[in-house]
């Protein structure tokens, strides 16, 4: 068992290896926890037994696992059930708990406090070859009105450095993966933007990507977060794309290069530090980059409306 999990607990055939293994991270979210788990009823009935539901308990100090434990006991769902509960580490490392634990050859985020929006079962089997497939997600809560998201679709590797060097393009419970696509965990020392760095160290789970076009789920906004966020993600914006620059993993291009810079030069923003006037000279860049940086960089100190993982 790995460190800090103090208890793990199973129902079903969990011993039996899955098509799917769905991570559900959950940390001291008993209001919305239930309704994350009932989502997962839109599962057809037929294909629950080829589905596996991690939950990680991250150490709630609220009535989280209760809630979690009980609905399990309940509710005759079909799924096969994994209840981990570790000491409090980040939504990183209990994230790389479930992947531990996890026999499914797919992969799939859903975080505590979202919802499920269709089954993807019928997509893994007719897209038995590739590595990931990426679906639309739906934003919704807080005071925005409900937003369809549609993920980019990268049909090489340069494209991917592309779109990952220019911003954080893939919400975790947007993509569907290979289980043996991960080279590298969660890095569990970062608080914010921890899935962009997961997926620059991860590009396997690229090399072939197919893109369906269906919501897969609901991400819930929080408004009241944001705001004091801001310094906060800056400090992590600035460690990925300081990460991007320094770790070797990539033979970057000069464009990707200059993103990353211009990235670090956002972060700075965010945690409010001084900024150098020759990022605007960091081409060639992606232009959508440059110009949100020209946003930014106009707004110090009044950027609450931008949102903070753009």
């Amino acid at each position: 068992m790995n460190p800090g999990i103090a208890e793990e607990k199973q129902t079903g055939t969990a011993n039996a290896p899955k098509l799917l293994s769905f991570v559900v991270p959950c940390y001291n979210q008993e209001g919305l926890i239930a309704e994350t788990l009932r989502s997962l009823n839109c599962i057809a009935t037929e294909h629950r037994g080829q589905v596996e539901v991690i939950v990680v308990d991250d150490g709630s100090q609220d009535n989280s696992l209760a809630i979690i434990n009980d609905y399990i006991q309940s509710e005759n769902t079909g799924h096969a059930w994994r209840v981990i509960h570790k000491e409090n580490g980040g939504v990183s490392t209990a994230r790389n708990a479930a992947i531990d634990a996890a026999t499914g050859e797919w992969i799939a985020f859903l975080d505590g406090d979202d919802l499920l929006a269709a089954d993807p079962v019928p997509y893994l089997q007719q897209h038995a070859l590739a590595s990931c497939l990426v679906f639309s997600i739906e934003r919704f809560g807080g005071s925005s009105s409900r937003q369809r998201l549609h993920p980019p679709l990268a049909r090489s590797r340069r494209e991917l450095l592309d779109c990952l060097t220019a911003a954080s393009p893939f919400f975790t419970n947007s993509l569907v993966f290979k289980r043996n696509c991960l080279d590298k965990p969660f890095d569990a020392s970062l608080r914010y933007l921890e899935d962009w760095k997961f997926w620059f160290d991860n590009p396997r789970i690229f090399d072939a990507m197919a893109s369906v076009d269906q919501v897969i789920s609901l991400y819930r906004v929080h408004d009241s977060n944001r705001t004091s966020d801001f310094a906060k993600t800056g400090v992590s914006r600035r460690q990925v794309a300081q990460y991007f620059l320094e770790s070797g993993l990539h033979d970057l291009t000069t464009k990707q290069r200059n993103n990353a810079k211009i990235q670090d030069a956002i972060g700075a923003i965010l945690e409010g530090s001084a900024t150098p006037w020759g990022t605007f000279l960091a081409l060639p860049c992606s232009p959508v980059l440059m110009a949100k940086f020209f946003v930014y960089f106009v707004m110090r100190g009044n950027i609450s409306w931008i949102h903070p993982f753009g």
